[in-house]
């Protein structure tokens, strides 16, 4: 932050949204440790746009810490940055900390959206945990999300993973018969589950 600029919170803001959409992490996290140095207030905005940078740069450390930093600061989280909070940790391979992120977002009252549930279903296909991949797609109904094509093949995907080809069959019927859209990479998940079985 150039002290011959006025700097507050919104001028702040739409840099680290410019450097979000830049995928330039780096300069997000720089800017934001400006911001706690020089005391100029952090909000939602704020948080957000740094969660979605350090998301596209696979930095769920990075992310994590923001998730410490916006409880010290008393900041209210949406969907919006639960949302890049979660799928920073699927790209990390932390199916734990997705989840768990999944799990404070039901307590805080926080809407799940199929953004969600999708980057939740990936990230237990990646840890190669069908059965909370599979959980979390049957939970749907109960949150009143639609299902779609990401998620089913996600969830087909933590099958194919741990050779479970009947269930990713079934899943397969099962996309077939709701209308739900089936692509090249279900189909190729459930043909690889199906060799696997």
């Amino acid at each position: 932050v150039d002290s011959g600029l006025r700097t507050d919170t919104i001028s702040c803001n739409s840099c680290i949204s410019a450097f979000e959409k830049g995928c330039r992490w780096q300069l997000a996290l720089g800017l934001v440790s400006e911001m706690t140095a020089k005391r100029i207030e952090k909000d939602i905005v704020t948080y957000g746009a740094c969660a979605s940078a350090f998301e596209k740069g696979e930095q769920w450390q990075l992310v994590m810490n923001l998730v410490h930093d916006m409880h010290m600061d008393k900041v209210q989280t949406n969907t919006i940055t639960c949302n890049a909070i979660i799928s920073a940790c699927q790209k990390g391979q932390q199916w734990q900390r997705a989840l768990g992120q999944f799990a404070d977002m039901e307590t805080q009252g926080i809407i799940r959206s199929v953004v969600t549930i999708g980057a939740c279903v990936i990230a237990c296909a990646n840890g190669e945990k069908w059965q909370l991949a599979l959980s979390l797609l049957c939970g749907m109904d109960k949150l009143q999300v639609e299902r779609n094509t990401i998620t089913c093949s996600a969830c087909i995907s933590a099958f194919e993973k741990c050779g479970e080809w009947q269930l990713a069959v079934d899943l397969l019927n099962g996309m077939g018969s709701n209308a739900i859209a089936v692509n090249e990479i279900t189909y190729n998940a459930v043909i690889s589950a199906c060799e696997k079985g």
